[in-house]
């Protein structure tokens, strides 16, 4: 739980500080010569988010006492 908690406020550092810079340097080249390909890609992140959130309110609906308005529409 300790790894958990230190991830999210961003204690932990997963990868060496020179890799990081590699893979922003690789990521800003990207960005640079294609930037159609970075839209697209933050497009489909945004919409697998917004699915897994969705996916996750509507399963803990199950477990609440007094589930979301918009999921007791759904549910009737």
């Amino acid at each position: 739980m300790r790894d958990v908690q230190a991830g999210i406020v961003g204690e932990a550092r997963y990868f060496a500080p020179w890799f990081r810079e590699i893979i922003a340097f690789v990521l800003g080249i990207v960005a640079i010569i294609d930037p159609q390909f970075v839209i697209g890609f933050l497009s489909i992140l945004v919409a697998l988010a917004l699915l897994v959130v969705g996916i996750v309110e509507i399963v803990a609906e199950g477990f609440a006492k007094h589930p979301l308005v918009w999921v007791r529409g759904l549910t009737g």
